[in-house]
């Protein structure tokens, strides 16, 4: 069995002989203190911890199992299945629609929720008219199961459209770059939520009009002259 897991992730423990009484010295048991059981549920706490589970049998003695409980730590992207990549032809512009993965990789964050904050953007060159550009906050979006043991856990919905653009020279490009450094935070329930990471929305203009665009470990290029593409 896993002994390491996710905030809010859960559990099930069973006893291969007889009842017992359970307690655990955090997070959620759905056995009552004074019932003996053969198996139980444990959701984990939300936030990281050491918890140790206690199963104490009147026939068989005691037994105890301890949990490493983690957080969230980082995210990365990868574009989102089935999509392509957006641009304008004979205009600086690059998009495209990401996947977002929670890791650690070894843990589950199916019971968590997650969402971008707010931030001010740095730009300077020929992106500087977009300085202090404000980030808006994101909705709460639910976490689902790890697809394999090295994906992390995927963030739900339709996918995050990453975009800059389309510029026009005006009259000319110049070199220029444009950065969110935008905070991603988490919750568990009911819970506080709690700012884990943040993820770099990085975007770079060439003298030619070609516009890269980079966030969270995905990047994308398009030149001036490409031909028109959509998501």
């Amino acid at each position: 069995m896993r002994r390491r897991v996710g905030v809010g992730e859960i559990v099930s423990l069973w006893l291969t002989k007889g009842d017992a009484y359970w307690w655990a010295s955090g997070g959620d048991l759905t056995s009552e203190p004074e019932t003996e059981y053969s198996s139980v549920a444990w959701t984990a706490p939300d936030r990281a911890t050491s918890v140790t589970i206690t199963a104490q049998s009147t026939e068989y003695g005691s037994k105890t199992i301890t949990f490493e409980v983690v957080e969230p730590s980082s995210a990365y992207m990868t574009r989102y299945p089935g999509t392509g990549v957006w641009h304008l032809h004979n205009t600086a512009s690059v998009g495209f629609m990401a996947q977002a993965w929670l890791t650690p990789y070894d843990v589950s964050f199916e019971n968590i929720m997650q969402r971008e904050l707010g931030c001010l953007a740095v730009a300077d060159g020929f992106l500087s008219f977009q300085n202090n550009l404000p980030h808006d906050i994101g909705k709460w979006i639910e976490v689902g199961r790890p697809e394999s043991d090295v994906s992390g856990s995927p963030v739900g919905g339709t996918g995050d459209t990453i975009q800059n653009g389309p510029y026009f020279a005006c009259p000319e490009y110049s070199d220029g770059t444009f950065l969110w450094d935008i905070p991603r935070e988490y919750v568990v329930g009911l819970g506080p939520a709690k700012v884990f990471t943040s993820l770099q929305h990085f975007a770079r203009i060439y003298t030619n009009g070609t516009l890269s665009l980079y966030k969270a470990g995905w990047e994308e290029q398009r030149a001036y002259g490409d031909l028109d593409s959509n998501y």
